[in-house]
């Protein structure tokens, strides 16, 4: 197990549980994206799928690293909105996207921010836009957690509530390394390599909702006929 450790803040985490073998996502689950921004520092973007049970699947990372922890690649914020496309197929359709609202400040230019630069290439290539995550690192945490530990289940035991697939691999190294922060023990390290954290934590405050199960074909009766309309010679 990774970071199982003295001061791991994610100590719910374990690699038995939450990460899973690939498989193909069914096409009535939901899908979103959710994303941390960074040029210098790594930037962090995740695929999920909601199942009809509510469970929350991190089926793809793009992680923006220069080959060391904590370290960025320098890429432009129009050179990732292309990679975004590169990598998400339209037939996906993906609902809707979340990005760190900090995206949108215009710190004292005139320019496009860096939210206008990537939902400007996603636009031009039919690709659904970002808009604006909800705040909160504590409640991104908490929520996270929650879902880490899942639902009780009738013999008491508890059923996660979110998996990541074993090729999220940035995922399954820097989640559970996490320790806590220094100035606020309620939250993870804001030293720390915790940039696919806040992503996650964006996707899980952004309310994903469930999707309605089809209803089961009834199977038909193979006896089963309508009576034939009635004849008459005139």
């Amino acid at each position: 197990e990774w970071g199982l450790e003295a001061g791991q803040f994610f100590k719910e985490w374990r690699e038995s549980k939450h990460v899973i073998e690939p498989f193909k996502v069914p096409d009535g689950w939901m899908r979103f994206r959710s994303m941390d921004w960074g040029s210098a520092r790594p930037y962090a973007c995740l695929w999920w799928a909601v199942d009809y049970d509510g469970n929350m699947y991190c089926y793809r990372e793009l992680y923006g690293w220069g080959g060391k922890p904590n370290v960025g690649t320098g890429e432009t914020a129009a050179e990732v909105g292309r990679r975004i496309c590169e990598l998400e197929k339209k037939e996906e359709h993906v609902d809707y996207g979340v990005l760190d609202s900090a995206c949108w400040a215009k710190t004292g230019v005139t320019g496009p921010t860096i939210a206008e630069e990537l939902n400007n290439e996603l636009y031009q290539k039919g690709i659904v836009t970002f808009g604006k995550c909800s705040k909160g690192r504590v409640e991104g945490a908490n929520a996270f957690k929650q879902r880490l530990i899942g639902n009780k289940q009738k013999d008491g035991s508890y059923k996660p509530a979110l998996y990541f697939f074993n090729t999220c691999i940035h995922s399954i190294r820097t989640i559970p390394m996490l320790a806590h922060d220094k100035h606020n023990p309620e939250t993870y390290d804001t030293d720390g390599e915790d940039h696919i954290m806040d992503a996650a934590a964006y996707a899980c405050m952004s309310r994903p909702w469930q999707p309605t199960k089809p209803e089961a074909q009834k199977p038909r009766d193979k006896y089963a006929h309508k009576e034939a309309p009635s004849v008459w010679a005139v």
